[in-house]
């Protein structure tokens, strides 16, 4: 049953989130937001299990963010005020107990799940962006699979990473190698089949690649470490058979900065 229910949902959402990353603009701003508010929903009951209370207005308040980061670049200047806001009414409501976790985990949390969905619509925006963004979530994907199916069958040295057990070394490097053979498939099928037009450097295949097959798996070690921290398997079980919104974007979180950060390395 649980095998079926997560077949049922990756055949729903995997086409439907390619679409979205191809057409972007008001598709991908509507996605990005709902999936904004879920990933802060799922992160303040995570952050309860350590005794952090997050308020909910929380939850819509990122929203805002994301809207002020897309379309007015004042990411940094909205955290501020958020923190500064956060802090009055700490002050004013003299309740000064865990203020300092509270403002720590908010900005944490504020860093760690909008800031990389700002970045996955300003690569959008970018020339080929769609492109890219529909390049980076399928190589993601790609390389979780590979790093999966050869680390089962092939992994035998395991518990190199203490919050994963199970991530294999041979599972490890099979999702590097593959982010760079599909890296180069991808953009080769891209441009014949569906847009003669779309031409990727080799600059810009390679930083696909590092971006999903080297810092996309850190992601994910990344977040198996802050579920060990919480003590909780899956971030949440919105997602029948997948856990939570983070446990299926974790990767994304941080391979679209880095190849945000890559892209204007290039200009």
């Amino acid at each position: 049953m649980k095998l079926f229910k997560r077949l049922a949902i990756a055949t729903f959402f995997i086409p439907l989130i390619l679409y979205i990353f191809y057409v972007g603009n008001l598709f991908l701003f509507t996605f990005l937001g709902a999936l904004s508010l879920f990933l802060m929903f799922e992160m303040r009951e995570l952050l309860q299990n350590k005794n952090i209370n997050l308020p909910k207005i929380t939850i819509p308040l990122v929203f805002m963010i994301l809207l002020f980061g897309i379309y007015f670049d004042i990411f940094a200047v909205t955290i501020f005020l958020t923190i500064l806001l956060f802090s009055l009414n700490d002050i004013l409501r003299n309740k000064f107990e865990h203020t300092f976790a509270k403002i720590s985990a908010l900005t944490f949390s504020l860093l760690y799940l909008i800031f990389p969905l700002i970045t996955i619509y300003k690569i959008s925006e970018t020339p080929n962006g769609n492109w890219m963004m529909l390049m980076l979530i399928s190589l993601i994907w790609l390389v979780d699979s590979a790093a999966f199916f050869v680390g089962m069958k092939f992994g035998k040295r395991k518990n190199i990473f203490l919050v994963s057990p199970n991530k294999s070394l041979i599972g490890f490097v099979a999702g590097i190698v593959s982010a760079f053979l599909f890296s180069f498939l991808l953009a080769f099928v891209i441009q014949k089949i569906f847009d003669e037009n779309c031409i990727f450097s080799v600059y810009q295949k390679i930083i696909l690649a590092v971006s999903s097959g080297i810092i996309g798996q850190f992601g994910d070690l990344f977040e198996s470490m802050l579920k060990r921290n919480f003590k909780v398997k899956d971030s949440s079980n919105l997602l029948p058979g997948h856990g939570g919104f983070l446990d299926r974007f974790d990767s994304l979180l941080f391979a679209a900065p880095t190849l945000f950060i890559l892209l204007k390395f290039m200009k």
